[in-house]
């Protein structure tokens, strides 16, 4: 799901260890299996199956909530949230992309409400963006559910402050089908 935003440390986890996590992510049975493509408000999930050689080695259907923020005149993917959960973990991981160019060392942080921004990583860039990871432990995961802002910030290129907000619309009920 596309969100659009204007032009104007005990969560951290390891940005491989999530992709990987959230690449073998198996659907778990529920009471609904989450669909592709399926939208709850500002979040959707997306699903991929595996190739031939990944489902030889046992791997199945990776499933995940999603939200791709991207500036207002819809040009600049500005951020990217997956949230799914890895196989036999009950608390589920967020993978972030953010955009290229931006300062590294200062890392990333997750503001909720008016509650202290939680500090965390930027663990890598590639070609689609630089990747941080945060493993949503139950109380934050709370705070998110009941959230009325939330919002993602970084540095630019030249250190200064960016934040993104997060739409949390739908959040709830698209990882609800993910469990």
């Amino acid at each position: 799901m596309t969100h659009r935003y204007p032009t104007s440390p005990p969560h951290r986890l390891s940005t491989l260890a999530i992709s990987l996590a959230l690449a073998v992510v198996a659907s778990a049975p529920a009471l609904a299996a989450p669909k592709d493509g399926e939208k709850f408000d500002n979040w959707a999930i997306r699903c991929e199956k595996p190739d031939a050689k990944e489902k030889e080695k046992g791997a199945t259907e990776v499933c995940y909530a999603f939200q791709n923020v991207v500036t207002k005149d819809g040009n600049q993917r500005v951020l990217n949230i997956a949230v799914g959960y890895a196989p036999k973990v009950a608390d589920p991981v967020a993978l972030i992309t953010l955009p290229l160019g931006i300062a590294l060392p200062p890392g990333a942080a997750l503001t909720i409400d008016e509650d202290k921004p939680i500090q965390f990583p930027i663990e890598r860039c590639e070609p689609g963006g630089c990747r941080a990871g945060l493993k949503l432990e139950k109380s934050l995961l709370d705070k998110l559910n009941a959230a009325k802002k939330v919002q993602v910030g970084f540095s630019d290129g030249a250190r200064r402050p960016v934040q993104v907000p997060l739409s949390m619309k739908g959040f709830s009920a698209a990882l609800k089908t993910l469990k």
